[in-house]
């Protein structure tokens, strides 16, 4: 209410004040006057949206198949496109796979994670895994503290969490299991190229220039991935 107060008495004078300059009301109004403004903020409060909302948005700008037969075409494409280069999202990675027989986060690494990996290298011949970064002050900071806290555990010889959606609500748990697995992937006895990112670095199965994807500050593997794009095209 004292927000809403001093609202209604600074925009009484300014609203005066535009009339006797003769200032535009329209231009006038269309300015925000809130200490956390409407656009991103909910009383104080951080709007917050579900990203999949925008699949709706993206999918009515894709151009229509013109019969069923470019229909099935595009869907055996889809099946299995022929590609040089896969870029992989590491924690989506995390998220997806199951546990399965992996008892220590050793296991986890030989016999779930990077079988995964080296399983894509047999239709392509590099494979990227871009991690997130998690900054201490960054706003991503507020919306993983919101998630909770989980138990505390070391890599590589500890033992796998029970509740492994908890262990990775902590953020230092993610970081050393991200720094951990991107280790471990530059190790991959393989004749092809696998890269990933080791916080603003990368590391690689095979010697090559890496001018064009490190150092690098993104903190979202979502846009770090345009980057390697960008690379793998060139």
């Amino acid at each position: 209410m004292s927000s809403l107060k001093n609202d209604c008495s600074l925009f009484s004078r300014l609203f005066i004040a535009s009339q006797i300059r003769e200032g535009d009301l329209d231009e006038f109004f269309a300015h925000e006057n809130q200490a956390c403004p409407l656009r991103c903020y909910t009383w104080a409060r951080w709007r917050v949206g579900t990203k999949s909302d925008l699949v709706g948005c993206l999918e009515d700008q894709v151009r229509k198949q013109e019969n069923a037969a470019d229909a099935a075409d595009a869907a055996a494409a889809a099946a299995s496109p022929a590609v040089e280069v896969i870029i992989l999202d590491g924690a989506a990675i995390i998220y997806m796979l199951p546990l399965g027989p992996a008892k220590t986060f050793n296991d986890y690494a030989s016999q779930v994670f990077l079988p995964y990996i080296t399983s894509h290298l047999q239709h392509t011949s590099r494979v990227n895994i871009i991690w997130d970064e998690y900054f201490t002050d960054s706003l991503k900071a507020g919306t993983r503290k919101k998630r909770g806290k989980g138990i505390r555990r070391r890599e590589p010889s500890s033992s796998i969490p029970g509740n492994w959606q908890t262990f990775l609500r902590t953020d230092e748990n993610t970081m050393e299991l991200f720094n951990f697995l991107a280790t471990r992937i530059a190790t991959t006895d393989t004749d092809k190229q696998v890269i990933s990112t080791h916080h603003k670095d990368v590391v690689c199965t095979q010697a090559r220039d890496v001018g064009g994807l490190a150092p690098c500050s993104h903190e979202e593997a979502d846009t770090r991935m345009l980057i390697h794009v960008e690379d793998a095209v060139r």
